[in-house]
């Protein structure tokens, strides 16, 4: 109950900026908690929310009040600074937004309005928005470079995240999620490998998936812990202002 206690004042504390500096910090301390802890941290984690679960850990998106936000590729988790949502379908169910990888129905958000579009072509003006969020879609994209220039020529600023190659490989995400590119962040430059029938041969078994998304024991939590806590290892990010580099490797 102690070490419970302790872990949800770091946590309380931590989630208000930017980190969990203090969780690593007490399992750097009390190493032999570390299973205890992690599973403590499993249950607070808002898992659903990527931005709140980890991503503000790595970067400040600087987001001031008043600017106008497109979260491109929505889906069924809105960035919660986002002022406008934007995706290629919003109507109907999975089985219609199979091809696209997604698992979940679109998610409206009062107040906020929807354009349905696709990311390599928008109806936005050049340069209308201060911030563009870009999370989890890009690897899903027909053509790399044209998404690329669009999001550049439609925002100020940015921020793309796409799962890191071993990481699809690790749940079989090229498969279940209908993922074409391997995304890498190679200085600053965003590098898209197409996948090939040999990469998804290579893919784990549904084991590692399923303790992923439905953790049974103390020791599954804290190993899916230790992935929210490690976003930048398990996922490609890139923070970019007015313009970046990307490189297509098409079979």
């Amino acid at each position: 109950m102690i070490l419970k206690d302790q872990v949800n004042r770091i946590f309380e504390y931590e989630a208000s900026g930017f980190g969990y500096c203090g969780i690593k910090q007490l399992l750097a301390q009390q190493p032999q908690d570390r299973v205890e802890i992690l599973s403590i941290l499993y249950d607070l984690l808002p898992k659903d929310r990527r931005y709140l679960a980890y991503q503000r850990q790595f970067h400040n998106f600087n987001i001031q009040s008043g600017d106008k936000v497109l979260d491109m590729g929505s889906g069924h988790d809105p960035f919660e600074l986002a002022t406008h949502l934007a995706d290629i379908i919003i109507d109907g169910g999975i089985d219609e937004t199979a091809e696209f990888g997604r698992l979940h129905e679109f998610k409206h958000v009062d107040g906020k309005p929807v354009i349905t579009c696709d990311v390599e072509n928008t109806p936005f003006e050049d340069k209308e928005f201060d911030f563009v969020y870009c999370s989890h879609m890009i690897e899903h994209v027909k053509n790399p470079e044209k998404a690329c220039a669009e999001l550049m020529r439609i925002g100020k600023r940015g921020y793309i995240e796409a799962p890191a190659p071993f990481k699809e490989l690790m749940l079989n995400q090229i498969v279940v999620s209908n993922h074409r590119w391997a995304v890498e962040n190679r200085r600053g430059k965003l590098v898209f490998t197409e996948y090939s029938p040999g990469d998804i041969a290579k893919s784990f078994p549904p084991i590692v998936t399923d303790i992923i998304y439905d953790p049974q024991t103390d020791r599954e939590k804290a190993f899916t812990s230790l992935i929210w806590l490690n976003g930048d290892v398990f996922n490609t990010m890139l923070l970019w202002e007015y313009c970046f580099e990307c490189e297509v490797r098409r079979l």
